[in-house]
């Protein structure tokens, strides 16, 4: 009687481990095939990434670095013509595949109301219509829009509650900062106010997301706007390649072995 006992508790047991290792067995495959699903979205994500205007009268850079393999920081720029440009960089509420899809969204909608040839007051009054109906006001983005023309050196642009990017000219910082509130968070924006002004000659103007300058709340380990400001007066003699480099490596050096809480972008023109 007390060996089947024993036989009966030792099956049992194996009944169990068995059960277990299906289980396991089972979360490990889910586990390969989510982060497989995330590697085709980073992949996907990428290919969105603009190609950048090549003229002998303007240099552009940017660099891109997700928080996970996908994100929901996004920029885009669109030559209109042959002396006028026109870019955004913005920022969706959320991380992860949900802020990317959005983010893929508003591309498809920016470009296709870019063709439409409106002013940037109607374009960013019909992008928060869209992202107000798509999102139900629960997701929103942060976005900086700009139109330059070559010819001229004139620069427009509206500012939707993002990170104002820095101008660089004459050994000053211009803070474009003028424009509305964020897209998509209710149904109407309240005002749009555009902004616009002459660029001098060899001028940089530094775009950016809020992983620049936020680290998880950390704010030892963060650099402030203020910091930003003097780290590009000081800098702006690097071509804009080593600006980035040397940027990301005093984020890195103040972040320790800590990996990025959220998604980093930057994009930078110098206007020659």
């Amino acid at each position: 009687m007390k060996n089947k006992i024993s036989y009966i508790q030792t099956l049992i047991n194996v009944i169990i481990v068995a059960f277990e290792n299906k289980k396991l067995f089972r979360e490990r495959i889910q586990k390969e095939r989510l982060q497989r699903e995330l590697e085709l979205a980073g992949e996907v994500q990428s290919m969105l990434i603009p190609a950048l205007p090549k003229h002998d009268d303007l240099d552009v850079q940017a660099v891109y670095r997700p928080h996970q393999n996908v994100g929901g920081d996004f920029f885009d720029i669109i030559e209109l013509n042959q002396q006028e440009f026109l870019w955004c960089i913005a920022d969706v509420s959320g991380k992860g595949i949900s802020a990317a899809l959005i983010m893929a969204n508003f591309q498809a909608s920016l470009r296709a109301l870019v063709s439409l040839n409106i002013s940037l007051k109607e374009l960013v009054a019909k992008l928060n219509t869209l992202v107000f109906r798509n999102t139900c006001g629960e997701r929103f983005l942060t976005l900086f829009l700009g139109k330059y023309n070559r010819e001229t050196r004139e620069l427009t642009y509206i500012n939707a509650g993002h990170n104002a990017p820095l101008l660089v000219q004459d050994h000053q910082i211009k803070v474009l900062d003028k424009g509305t509130i964020v897209i998509g968070a209710i149904q109407e924006l309240p005002f749009v106010e555009e902004e616009s002004l002459r660029v001098e000659t060899n001028a940089v103007l530094f775009n950016y997301t809020d992983g620049v300058v936020e680290h998880d709340g950390e704010e030892d380990r963060a650099i402030t706007e203020d910091q930003l400001k003097e780290f590009l007066l000081s800098h702006q003699h690097l071509n804009l390649s080593e600006l980035h480099s040397v940027l990301m490596e005093l984020l890195d050096l103040r972040r320790g072995v800590e990996t990025a809480t959220d998604d980093i972008t930057m994009l930078s023109f110098r206007f020659k």
